[in-house]
């Protein structure tokens, strides 16, 4: 059997991101498909990360915003560095990889055409987040649209990370169905488990001043809107009414940050919540919480709450977006209205209340993410993608 050679094109991340990429590096089945090299911006954890799988990483400036000098120069990048690669298929990672990286491939078709030894490789364009076209004005949401559209053009196959995703590029972008693909992430859970295993819950609350006997209710992710968090807060501030020792760890970073904090403050709360901040490893924290809560307003997948059910501790989630496909309803966890923060309350309450209860859902969430959403299924569900890609 032929074994392909595959590039990644990835985005500038702070954690989820990276530990994606390390994962899908490692689960690929190398008897038909040899990873490479990973071009994105500098990352300390990436390039160790792919050093001890002996993949090499090749850093690329790429702007965060709309630039659109800064993408031609990282096209131009690309194209040079693609063509030393000589990859088989190029797996290009969030939209503004999709978007430097499809005209860089472009640039590797001109070249050929010219005579230049270059190959052309297959593309497989991953869709990570849901498109934030109805927040923009008129003229954001047009180009917005246009600019996906054609990634989902020029890519060979693209893979969208839950049903839920698919569904709106189809429908809201124009992405052909026959070429979109489901392949929801996967997490490596016996990792999971050992680092929280490992991790000193006493200690962890003690750092940041929470008491070793405290009722401690969390979340990870990025401090932005969608994300609700302000929606949890509301809820502890209902909770902590009859529940003195309750306090909230909220991990992450981003430019809600200062807000989220002011609201605590109204909320009478502030003494009960901490604001970790951005953790590169965020598996220990989860050793600290009594429940995990994902009171986003829009997702595409869930990967937190995944990280959490692997981790075994309690999940309340808001039934929006991919969520559903995560978190199963009464079985794996609990899933509430989004925006909803009494609904929220009511179940997190539900979690500390009906403690047998509480364990059954972790039982089942931590053997839904050790089989359902493995490493091994998601490298395998990308591997067909691929051969889809390259034409069997």
């Amino acid at each position: 059997m032929t074994v392909r050679r595959v590039a990644f094109v990835v985005r500038a991340s702070r954690g989820g991101m990276t530990r994606h990429i390390l994962d899908l590096v490692a689960g690929l089945p190398r008897e038909r498909y040899e990873p490479v090299a990973v071009l994105a911006p500098a990352d300390d954890r990436m390039r160790t990360g792919l050093q001890e799988l002996g993949v090499r990483f090749i850093p690329v400036a790429m702007a965060d915003g709309v630039s659109p000098l800064a993408d031609e120069r990282t096209s131009a990048a690309l194209v040079r560095q693609l063509s030393d690669v000589n990859a088989d298929l190029v797996h290009l990672h969030s939209n503004k990889a999709a978007h430097v990286g499809v005209r860089a491939v472009a640039g590797l078709t001109t070249l050929a055409r010219a005579g230049r030894s270059v190959k052309k490789p297959a593309v497989v364009f991953t869709a990570h987040n849901v498109p934030s076209f109805e927040k923009a004005g008129w003229l954001a949401r047009t180009l917005g649209r246009r600019a996906l559209r054609d990634i989902g053009r020029r890519a060979d196959r693209t893979i969208a990370v839950s049903a839920y995703l698919r569904d709106r590029l189809v429908a809201d972008v124009g992405f052909d169905p026959a070429r979109v693909s489901v392949v929801h992430n996967g997490v490596d859970a016996a990792a999971i488990a050992r680092a929280v295993e490992a991790a000193d819950r006493v200690a962890l609350r003690a750092s940041v001043g929470i008491p070793a006997d405290a009722v401690v209710v969390g979340t990870l992710g990025r401090l932005v809107d969608s994300k609700g968090v302000d929606i949890l807060l509301a809820a502890v501030a209902t909770l902590s009414k009859n529940r003195p020792t309750l306090r909230c760890v909220v991990v992450g970073d981003g430019p809600a940050e200062t807000r989220l904090k002011e609201a605590a403050a109204e909320l009478g709360i502030g003494h009960s919540v901490v604001f970790a901040g951005f953790v590169e490893d965020p598996y220990s924290w989860l050793a600290a919480l009594d429940v995990f809560a994902l009171p986003t307003l829009l997702e595409s997948f869930g990967l937190a709450a995944l990280e959490a059910m692997a981790a075994g501790v309690p999940v309340v989630a808001s039934r929006t977006g991919g969520v559903p496909e995560v978190v199963t309803d009464g079985r794996t966890g609990l899933l509430v209205k989004p925006g909803d923060s009494a609904e929220l309350a009511s179940a997190i309450a539900t979690m500390l209340d009906d403690p047998t209860a509480a364990r059954r859902l972790t039982v089942a969430a931590r053997e839904a993410a050790r089989t359902e959403f493995s490493i091994a299924a998601m490298a395998e569900a990308t591997a067909a993608v691929y051969d889809a890609a390259l034409g069997g």
